[in-house]
């Protein structure tokens, strides 16, 4: 029974895992967007 358990919780941490690199990646080209518009917003 423990056994199954600890299946799930690292099935869970490897899911938790991919989840974590999606959401900084994607808040690096937020933050990559952002300042390329205000750069350019700077130069005109």
């Amino acid at each position: 029974m423990s056994k199954k358990k600890s299946l799930e919780k690292q099935s869970a941490d490897v899911k938790l895992t991919g989840t974590f690199i999606s959401v900084m990646l994607l808040g690096i080209v937020m933050v990559v967007s952002w300042f390329g518009t205000y750069i350019l917003f700077l130069t005109r």
